[in-house]
């Protein structure tokens, strides 16, 4: 829609960038205090995950704290 002129989005940066190499869009950087992000990891089951998802998911807990 964006790239059609018919609206405008609020994405993460890295989407924006990517798209901008293919499409006519520009980018505005937004740094106010509202727009950083609080992320979460989400799994049906951590239990249930298979050895390398369990192994990626106790690497960014520890990352995080």
């Amino acid at each position: 829609m964006v790239a059609a002129g018919v609206g405008i989005a609020v994405v993460p940066e890295a989407a924006a960038r990517r798209c901008a190499r293919s499409m006519p869009v520009m980018m505005i950087r937004i740094r106010d205090p509202w727009a950083s992000r609080r992320l979460a990891i989400c799994a049906r089951s951590f239990k249930t995950l298979p050895r390398p998802a369990k192994q990626l998911v106790e690497y960014l807990r520890a990352a995080a704290q």
